[in-house]
């Protein structure tokens, strides 16, 4: 599903708040996901980034927020500045982002 509003500059600080604390990146095809007890955080997240929340029988009332490919790597690329210079690590490593010595991202 495609984001429906349009992310302002605290919107992508507190989406990479919220990733940094709760969620995870893995994969070739980079897929994105912030697991949450609560629906609402998650629901505001598939406003501003796209994606979908969903949620299993055996999640104990835990939703998932999930996005992947291309969009999931343009989620990636818009929090990096903001996200800690540990997590900013574990996503280079992944190679989901690369940083030029110019400190340029390259997604």
């Amino acid at each position: 599903m495609p984001s429906t509003i349009h992310a302002k500059p605290n919107d992508f600080r507190w989406a990479a708040g919220f990733w940094e604390g709760d969620g995870s990146c893995r994969g070739k095809i980079v897929q994105v996901n912030i697991p949450q007890k609560q629906r609402w955080p998650l629901e505001r997240m598939c406003e501003l980034f796209g994606g979908s929340v969903s949620t299993n029988r055996n999640s104990n009332g835990v939703f998932y927020w999930s996005i992947s490919g291309a969009r999931a790597r343009g989620f990636i690329q818009s929090i990096y500045g903001e996200l800690s210079t540990r997590r900013q690590k574990q996503v280079r490593m992944k190679g989901f982002v690369h940083k030029l010595p110019n400190d340029e991202i390259i997604v």
